[in-house]
């Protein structure tokens, strides 16, 4: 039960930040592009390879 808690907030924040994002580079950049998409993308992978590496050495 412990875990779908833990499942949930993750999912929930992620949510959040994608969207504050998401929103954020609309209003400085505009519609002509989906940066937020791609700037989302690009930071998950780079914080998951970090993580990962992070993981990796010990």
């Amino acid at each position: 039960m412990v875990s779908i808690l833990w499942v949930g907030l993750g999912g929930a924040l992620g949510a959040s930040s994608r969207f504050l994002v998401s929103e954020w580079s609309v209003a400085v950049f505009g519609r002509g592009f989906p940066y937020g998409t791609l700037m989302v993308n690009v930071l998950g992978s780079l914080a998951m390879g970090v993580f990962l590496a992070a993981m990796s050495k010990s």
